[in-house]
């Protein structure tokens, strides 16, 4: 092509609907960006509503497109969701009742409770998981799960919406709520090397076929929310989930950004707004949070209409 137009290096070519043709100067085209301001809120203020209310909202905008609600799960887990967190034994003693107490520590949420025993008899069971270490505490969630037949040993009961648990709180898990508890003084928790949950008082149980039945809760961890990294990962990832596509949040030194996964002149990420519904984290409203609202500096994607390169033998 050069050796027929007479076409130098360095030399322009004018062409119809093109700005210019210039294959030794090769601009490849950026994402667009949104620069939040330096005056968001402290660490703190973050980590108190992951303690609470854990419904921090954000409406935004991205290459076009408004999404509303975006939720940001302050009280995710870091390392993946849904995973056993804990293995324990349930002790089996003479007495009424099957149940557990144990404390939150790190477990912010719960999907399911697993109850193995050496056997089961027939029928549906129904598992409740209450605030408080006795069943005189609040019902936080049911789920029931059928089994007995053929020799069941394991029963899984998977609640209908996740149970949201405080950090360092007692609860305790009953199986079809029998109002006969005692704890069990006589083999403290501590004497057992269980892992990331600890038990508290545990409650008797009685009627496992023969000694102590197991039993193990699937749910997410608290994450330790210590640095504003942490924030802009679980930013990123409640953006990509709405989106759909690969968009990257970041902590720069005193701001968040975020940039878009489009690299072209439409891409760019609009200042944050106030979303319909939950805690407003976007900055726009009382309360600082992000600040990527009235402080945030806007960049559009650097690609260009018409504008034709070429690149060169490294790409």
């Amino acid at each position: 092509m050069l050796d027929k137009y007479l076409f130098q290096p360095g030399e322009v070519l004018p062409a119809e609907n093109v700005d210019s043709i210039d294959p030794d100067n090769v601009i490849p085209q950026a994402a667009g960006y949104l620069t939040g301001g330096t005056g968001h809120s402290d660490l703190s203020v973050f980590q108190a509503l992951g303690a609470g209310a854990n419904n921090g909202k954000i409406k935004i905008n991205v290459d076009g497109t408004e999404y509303d609600n975006v939720g940001i799960e302050l009280l995710n887990n870091y390392q993946g969701l849904n995973e056993v967190i804990v293995s324990s034994s349930a002790q089996s003693f003479s007495g009424a009742g099957n149940a557990n107490s144990f404390n939150s520590n790190i477990l912010a949420k719960i999907y399911s409770i697993s109850v193995t025993a050496d056997n089961w008899t027939a029928g549906t069971r129904t598992l409740t998981v209450r605030q408080g270490e006795n069943i005189n505490g609040t019902i936080l969630g049911t789920a029931t799960a059928a089994g007995g037949a053929g020799g069941t040993t394991s029963l899984t009961f998977t609640f209908g919406s996740p149970i949201i648990l405080q950090k360092g709180q007692t609860y305790c898990w009953v199986v079809d709520g029998s109002q006969n508890i005692r704890y069990d003084y006589r083999t403290p928790a501590s004497s057992y090397g269980w892992g990331d949950v600890s038990l508290g008082n545990r409650y008797n149980g009685t009627t496992w076929l023969s000694g102590a039945a197991q039993f193990t809760i699937t749910g997410d961890k608290f994450l330790v929310l210590d640095s504003y990294s942490k924030i802009a990962t679980l930013l990123q990832s409640s953006i990509r989930t709405a989106t759909g596509k690969t968009e990257t949040v970041a902590y720069n030194t005193n701001k968040f950004v975020i940039t878009s996964s489009t690299a072209n002149r439409s891409s760019q990420i609009l200042k944050l707004m106030t979303p319909s519904t939950g805690t407003d984290i976007s900055g726009a409203g009382a309360t600082p949070y992000l600040d990527m609202a009235d402080n945030a500096t806007e960049t559009q994607g650097t690609g260009e209409e018409y504008r034709i390169v070429r690149l060169d033998s490294n790409g």
